[in-house]
């Protein structure tokens, strides 16, 4: 190849910054869930006490947040405990539908580490996945708007940084 050719090898460029910056972060993350999830695993499922002392609790705080006006708060604290109990119910399947997705997440990062372009594309199909899990045992009523919004949010802020890097990807 003549040096004024313009293919350039790509891997012969160091890793972009902002690309290390990106993986390090989802790195940091998937570790922090993993463990969330094997911790979650060690101790198992609520006990059915517990399931009735968290309705008590949500009463008790549903009753203040009337009282002082946040009646709009109190239909969301309600989604969260049914969307708890739901994914307390399906508790194994849905922790190992969550250890699948981290699994996939740190596959597709990986290979962006690497400089392999696959792996935008399963970072993609994981973010997907973990922002669609929670509907596999949850029903949709009992999934607050906000946290849907706010995990594509989150994705879409990553996946369109990480597209930044593409040039880099082969």
């Amino acid at each position: 190849m003549e040096e004024n050719s313009p293919e350039i090898n790509l891997h012969s460029e160091p890793r972009p910054r902002l690309l290390t910056v990106l993986c390090i972060l989802s790195f940091i993350s998937l570790g922090m869930s993993f463990v969330s999830v094997v911790a979650s695993l060690f101790f198992g499922p609520s006990s059915a006490t517990e399931i009735e002392q968290q309705r008590i609790d949500l009463l008790e705080l549903s009753e203040t947040m009337r009282s002082t006006g946040l009646s709009d708060a109190v239909e969301a604290f309600e989604q969260i405990q049914r969307m708890n109990e739901a994914l307390n119910y399906h508790f194994y399947a849905a922790s190992a539908v969550s250890i699948a997705l981290v699994i996939l997440g740190f596959y597709g990062v990986l290979n962006m580490w690497k400089g392999n372009k696959i792996g935008f594309h399963v970072y993609i199909i994981y973010n997907l996945a973990a922002i669609g899990n929670l509907y596999l045992f949850v029903s949709p009523t009992d999934i607050p708007t906000y946290a849907v919004i706010w995990g594509v949010l989150i994705a879409a802020i990553f996946v369109m940084l990480y597209a930044r890097n593409l040039k880099w990807l082969r």
